[in-house]
């Protein structure tokens, strides 16, 4: 089975300063997750971080597992977890979910 997670997390470094970060994370996640058959979808605004990733369930726990040790994030909430089908159903209830970012004047 195909897994998927969808997770976000804050920030240790807000923008403008965490270029650096969001750099070494995007090229470490490239190679690692190319080896490991994980594709994903990082996002990253002014103090947050969200990802959807999906793969073989082993490696997107172990990629998951060194998201949590990673320094660089915090307050980590995993928002969906569950497993695919091969065609890319799902194989559970997946509920629908908004998300809306607010400006800091709203």
């Amino acid at each position: 089975m195909i897994k998927s997670i969808f997770y976000v997390s804050q920030k240790t470094v807000a923008w403008p300063d965490d270029g650096p970060d969001v750099e070494a994370i995007t090229a470490v996640a490239t190679s690692r997750n190319a080896i490991l058959g994980v594709t994903g979808a990082l996002i990253s605004t002014d103090h947050f971080f969200a990802q959807i990733l999906e793969g073989p369930e082993a490696a997107v726990d172990d990629v998951m597992a060194s998201i949590l040790r990673d320094a660089r994030h915090r307050s980590v909430k995993v928002l969906a977890d569950g497993n695919m089908r091969s065609d890319g159903s799902p194989s559970g209830p997946w509920p629908s979910r908004g998300v809306h970012r607010r400006s800091a004047t709203t």
